[in-house]
């Protein structure tokens, strides 16, 4: 029986060492925090119970077989709701409505028109464009890009979109827009698949994907770390929080890693290693030379507010993305909305923010809460009962193609190596959604094991 150990107790590591525990592998899973979860946590506050590191829901991958395997505990079970759509609220314009994308109607019959007539006009580009202001140039055109693209990314990343990567935007659900009429649009998406990747279906469910997304009946997303932790102890997955690794062993080639010595000085053996914790710690552990050029990515700083309100919100969506580039909240956390309690009082929501270091003391829960007011999710009498404020310097990586570049080139580096290596999540250079880390992990695993 082989040895695998796993770094990192995020989404990656946890599904690694699930399926693998499956399969009968001797599994050490290691993680340098406390807990395990990584963004799949849930945190206590008092009274008021768990709320989530930002929004958070489960959705199935589409793939059965894996599908199977993660949703085994959720499906069917009394503690979880399986929703047939995620729904959302977008605020732009000042305007809010329920969408899962932007509509650019908001912006006025006279933008609108001109924006829909400049899209029209476009082909799809012979070359692949190299950052965002070529790619909204070649795909939507001025005035999206003078509207919607210039002043959101602003917002978000805090920058230009020529200093940010070809699908920086995606990262926003700024991808497929709502434009032209129902028709026009399901003749065009119907015709190719670059208009399909440009325009949405006016609808909320028309075109909508048939995998289901799970959230907990009472408590936060963190139930489902919890339960795949009881689900691979019991399996035999020895699991090792707040633990350092502090040397690598390799063999003679140099080509294999053998075993990792922790801070209390225990060797691991170790035939196959996942890695999902930052790349660059394992190039300096085992020794490797820094590649020339890489640099250490950029990050905006999150703030997340959790906040409990003496009413709730006017939304039956489970959460908001504000595009409104004069407002600071990026998203809304509605759990009364996830947990199919759109009433409940006192009413629980997240709030994030993207910003600069500097600016971050100018955000505070009750400027936050003004924002909800504007937005007409609450009433302006709205209280708050309790807050909780706290804030991430490294939260979002701004993907610039250097950023991108360089994740890819010190994966491939790495992987090209170590033998025996296999990278998972973000430090694959990969993928970052959550979907994506899982699918990617499944397939690295089904095809090395």
């Amino acid at each position: 029986m082989s040895d695998v150990v796993i770094v990192g107790g995020g989404i990656a590591g946890l599904t690694a060492a699930l399926l693998l525990a499956e399969k009968d592998f001797r599994v050490k899973l290691i993680e340098s925090a406390p807990d395990l979860g990584g963004l799949l946590r849930s945190h206590t506050r008092g009274q008021w119970g768990e709320f989530d590191h930002g929004t958070h829901v489960f959705s199935e991958t589409g793939l059965e077989e894996l599908d199977a395997v993660l949703f085994a505990e959720l499906r069917g079970s009394p503690d979880w709701i399986g929703h047939p759509h995620c729904t959302q609220d977008t605020f732009f314009s000042n305007r809010r409505q329920q969408s899962s994308f932007l509509d650019v109607r908001l912006l006025g019959t006279e933008l609108h028109d001109r924006a829909w007539q400049e899209m029209q006009a476009l082909s799809p580009p012979e070359q692949s464009p190299t950052t965002l202001a070529e790619s909204v140039a070649s795909a939507y055109g001025p005035t999206l890009e003078k509207h919607v693209f210039s002043p959101v990314m602003q917002k978000m990343f805090g920058t230009g979109l020529d200093e940010l990567a070809s699908d920086a935007a995606q990262l926003f659900g700024l991808r497929r827009l709502v434009l032209g009429t129902p028709e026009a649009t399901r003749e065009l998406k119907a015709a190719h698949p670059w208009h399909d990747s440009r325009l949405a279906f006016h609808h909320l469910t028309e075109g909508a994907s048939p995998i289901r997304h799970f959230y907990p009946r009472e408590c936060g997303i963190g139930l489902w770390t919890k339960q795949t932790i009881t689900r691979i102890k019991a399996l035999g997955v020895e699991i090792l929080a707040s633990t350092q690794i502090c040397k690598v062993e390799l063999d003679k080639t140099g080509r294999r890693l053998e075993a990792l010595v922790l801070s209390n000085q225990r060797r691991l053996a170790c035939d196959s290693l996942i890695w999902s914790a930052p790349a660059f710690h394992l190039l300096k552990l085992a020794g490797l030379p820094l590649l020339a050029g890489v640099s250490p990515p950029r990050h905006r700083r999150a703030m997340i507010a959790d906040l409990v309100l003496d009413r709730p919100l006017d939304s039956h969506s489970h959460y908001l993305t504000c595009y409104e580039p004069t407002m600071r909240t990026f998203r809304v956390t509605n759990y009364g909305a996830l947990q199919n309690k759109p009433t409940r009082t006192p009413a629980k929501v997240t709030m994030e923010v993207l910003t600069d270091a500097n600016a971050s003391d100018q955000i505070t829960q009750h400027s936050l809460l003004s924002e909800l007011v504007a937005m007409g999710l609450v009433p302006s009498e709205t209280k708050i009962l309790e807050s909780w404020l706290d804030g991430v310097n490294h939260g979002f990586p701004i993907l610039t193609p250097g950023f991108k570049r360089d994740a890819l080139a010190l994966g491939d580096f790495i992987t090209s190596q170590l033998d025996n290596v296999l990278l998972g999540g973000r430090a694959s250079g990969r993928v970052f959604f959550m979907k994506d880390v899982i699918l990617d992990i499944h397939r690295q695993i089904q095809s090395r094991f």
